[in-house]
């Protein structure tokens, strides 16, 4: 199980809070969310759907959270896509 933290989220109102929680509980690779302190840590395996990398990195990048451990769930199944330079994503992921 990888581990993913999200520090710091700036929730800007209960209802926004509310449907980060929804959004990220909803993503079928996640197994778990814990509140800690400052940080949500995000539970998900190893290996990840592409349907389920596409809404991680959806929400990281809507929510300003770090990308770059997104990069770890980089593989030859997915290189055609999650690699790709022009993605919106790319130099926050693979910096």
């Amino acid at each position: 199980m990888i581990e993913l933290s999200c520090r710091r989220v700036v929730f800007l109102s209960a209802g926004d809070e509310a449907a980060f929680f929804a959004w990220v509980g909803g993503i079928e690779g996640v197994r778990g969310i814990v509140g800690d302190g400052d940080t949500i840590r995000v539970q998900v395996p190893h290996l990840l759907s592409d349907a389920s990398l596409r809404e991680l990195l959806a929400v990281f990048c809507r929510y300003d959270i770090d990308m770059t451990q997104l990069a770890q769930f980089a593989s030859a199944s997915n290189a055609a896509w999650f690699t790709e330079p022009n993605s919106y994503w790319h130099e926050r992921v693979f910096r």
